[in-house]
């Protein structure tokens, strides 16, 4: 009985969002270790659980003992330049006064400027994930660890990107709901004072 009355007062699943937030930080930083490759222009706050993504990476590297981690540790070094350079990127745009950009934001695809400019930028990133888990499939047998931390980090900025499309989608729905309710209140409300 205890139990349930402190699951019921505020606070009380402290630790339950805790972990949550712990398993959505993680999935952040799988997803932009493998998108700070490909896009630019990232959220403030979406880039600093980077540092979170050194330690999935090394922490990744040790569920594969007796495995050559080389090509794994070679991808964390690089990820580390490319990562520090966001964030100075990102620095340089607060420090200007200049950063319009969601703070949750994952970043510009380059594909999307250079290549695939006809596409919807949530299908270019949509497609990234794609390819990039299809390349850590092919890298695979050179590097196992490799291969297989791609298809994950691959996988869960797939997932991230779906769940952003799918939160945007919901609220230009319940937006243009709340636009017709308040048509038909101002309908309603010109009635009134025409009678």
């Amino acid at each position: 009985m205890q139990d349930r009355q402190r699951m019921q007062q505020p606070g009380g699943d402290m630790g339950a969002r805790m972990v949550a937030e712990l398993i959505q930080a993680t999935g952040r930083a799988l997803g932009l270790s493998v998108e700070v490759f490909l896009h630019n222009h990232f959220g403030r706050r979406y880039v600093g659980c980077g540092a979170l993504g050194v330690f999935v990476i090394i922490f990744f590297g040790f569920l594969f003992p007796g495995q050559d981690v080389r090509g794994l540790f070679a991808f964390l070094l690089v990820y580390i330049v490319f990562w520090l350079m966001a964030c100075l990127e990102v620095l340089i745009r607060c420090w200007r006064g200049k950063d319009a950009t969601h703070s949750h934001y994952n970043g510009y695809p380059y594909l999307f400027r250079k290549v695939l400019r006809g596409w919807n930028e949530i299908n270019v990133k949509y497609a990234e994930s794609v390819v990039l888990i299809l390349f850590g499939c092919f890298a695979c047998p050179l590097s196992f660890p490799f291969g297989v931390y791609l298809i994950v980090a691959s996988f869960f900025a797939l997932v991230r990107n779906y769940n952003i499309a799918s939160e945007q989608r919901t609220r230009a729905i319940d937006l243009n709901d709340a636009v017709i309710e308040q048509q038909l209140v101002a309908e309603q409300f010109r009635d009134m004072q025409g009678r």
